[in-house]
């Protein structure tokens, strides 16, 4: 069942949810591809922010109340990763690290950016019990 455009299964399976905003994600970044992404004009900074504010918040949507798992974290990280590439213009053959794309790119890991969003959240929740 579909709610909030957010995959829901009655069999708490949460590697279909993130599957399903993955390949949403994979969609939004592919139709950037060749506009944004290949621009040899735009500077990393702005297509940077373009993935910061158009594909990372589809990606994670509803990250902070679901609960991690290996597959769900392989998931975010690999389709994170795709995109980061596409932005500085590397591919797999290229044998650039991750954590150096990260570092050319300016990013954090999207996992630990996912739970320092989780922890904002539950700050946020507590402070409404007061």
């Amino acid at each position: 069942m579909n709610y909030l455009d957010v995959q829901i299964t009655s069999s708490k399976d949460l590697t279909t949810e993130v599957r399903h905003q993955a390949i949403k994600a994979s969609k939004i970044s592919g139709c950037l591809n060749e506009t944004i992404w290949s621009n040899k004009y735009l500077r990393t900074e702005a297509k940077v922010r373009i993935y910061k504010n158009i594909v990372r918040p589809t990606l994670t949507y509803a990250a902070e109340t679901r609960t991690d798992t290996a597959k769900t974290r392989q998931l975010l990280e690999v389709t994170e990763m795709k995109t980061l590439r596409r932005i500085i213009n590397k591919t797999k053959w290229d044998r650039v690290r991750n954590d150096r794309i990260r570092e050319l790119c300016e990013i954090q890991n999207i996992t630990s950016w996912v739970q320092r969003r989780r922890t904002e959240w539950s700050e946020h929740i507590s402070r409404m019990a007061d």
